[in-house]
């Protein structure tokens, strides 16, 4: 079955840091991808996901968006209305990026984006 492939869309450098720090820990560059909204707008965003999309189109598509709310989230959205068998998670952090590698070949895709959000939120502790 075709595995599971991760955009990581959000503002400035951090889409790519976010793919480079996850990937030093797991190395499968093919899993993931990463697209930055140049500006507060969503200009030219809808064409990038659309075009990082086509560039995986054996396989599902999981979108992590940096921030609830923000553009991006609202790209995110739109690219949903385009591709409503795609799941977009906001608030990406690097536990869910590492998880997502982990067992991106382990769940199906319903169980893994639960499990993905779940993650994310487990990632967030105090010291």
């Amino acid at each position: 079955p075709p595995v599971p492939v991760g955009i990581v869309v959000g503002y400035g450098d951090l889409p790519a840091a976010l793919r480079d720090a996850a990937l030093s820990i797991v190395n499968e560059p093919e899993a993931l991808e990463a697209v930055s909204s140049v500006s507060r707008r969503a200009e030219g965003l809808d064409a990038r996901l659309d075009a990082a999309v086509a560039r995986h189109a054996e396989n599902p598509v999981l979108l992590f968006v940096d921030l609830f709310g923000s553009s991006c989230a609202h790209g995110g959205a739109g690219f949903r209305n385009r591709h409503p068998d795609t799941a977009v998670l906001c608030g990406v952090n690097l536990p869910m990026l590492v998880r997502f590698l982990h067992y991106r070949r382990k769940l199906g895709y319903a169980e893994l984006v639960e499990f993905l959000r779940r993650s994310g939120q487990e990632g967030i502790r105090e010291a």
